[in-house]
């Protein structure tokens, strides 16, 4: 299957399509043609405060190999746009993924898990945006100014906190959750809007978290007869304050945690 894939990157490692050499100069890669899609662009061993600004995971259309069908079903099975493993203070801006697998993928892949800044940055048109399995307990995962369509999952290993600033959030025709939070992290929502979850209409809530810490401020969510935040068995404490809902009740407490709800809005 030839595929081109137009990635916009530049950084300190060197990009080879499996691997990143961080021993390589700064390269500017314009355009890859080299047989088949790569899976990702995999991020790990990079030296301290190496940025990874400006890369965009586009699979160009003039290279299809049999048309959009096959094109796309390749691509949603198989494309992880980003994979961050063991980093220390990498710092990604301007990235762009769409039709992936999984957008943003964090985890230990054999050398111990990493810790991110990601701005103005997304995820387009894939079932899962950003996916943590993994990240360093004092440091974990931050997004600001990102847009994500659609699901973000946090995995029940993770232990590092994930923290989402000014970012939105919309659905697919496949989209149920949009956050799903298990394990012991820490999960921080502030300053972000979300629309179009539950498209199936079965009642899944935007926001279910069934484990660790949740912190949600200064939120909106923006669709009407539809569950907002759903807290369950497994959460150990949340604050949900300054939020504006469309509807009563904002928030569906099952958890028996220490709950702090204040400040929101139903109207």
């Amino acid at each position: 299957m030839p595929f081109s894939c137009e990635v916009v990157a530049q950084r300190a490692g060197g990009f080879t399509g499996k691997t990143v050499d961080p021993r390589a100069s700064a390269l500017l890669i314009r355009r890859l043609s080299d047989g088949i899609l790569p899976p990702c662009l995999p991020i790990q061993s990079q030296p301290k405060e190496q940025p990874v600004p400006h890369s965009h995971a586009v699979p160009s259309s003039n290279s299809r190999p049999s048309g959009p069908a096959a094109w796309e079903w390749w691509v949603e099975k198989n494309l992880v746009g980003f994979k961050v493993g063991q980093t220390d203070w990498e710092f990604i801006s301007n990235s762009f993924v769409i039709f992936p697998r999984i957008g943003f993928h964090f985890d230990d892949f054999g050398h111990g898990p990493g810790n991110a800044v990601i701005t103005q940055s997304g995820s387009d048109i894939c079932p899962v945006a950003v996916r943590v399995d993994r990240s360093q307990s004092h440091a974990g995962v931050q997004f600001v100014n990102g847009q994500f369509m659609s699901t973000v999952e946090i995995g029940p290993r993770n232990q590092g906190p994930v923290k989402f600033t000014n970012c939105g959030f919309w659905g697919t025709e496949a989209t149920r959750e949009q956050i799903r939070h298990e394990g012991p992290s820490s999960l921080v929502l502030s300053a972000c809007h979300f629309t179009g979850w539950d498209h199936a209409g079965k009642g899944d809530p935007c926001v279910r978290a069934a484990g660790g810490r949740l912190m949600v401020n200064a939120c909106e969510f923006m669709d009407g007869g539809k569950r907002p935040i759903a807290l369950e068995k497994g959460l150990k404490a949340a604050t949900i304050c300054g939020c504006a809902f469309r509807q009563e009740p904002g928030v569906e407490d099952q958890s028996g945690a220490d709950v702090k709800v204040s400040g929101n809005t139903t109207s």
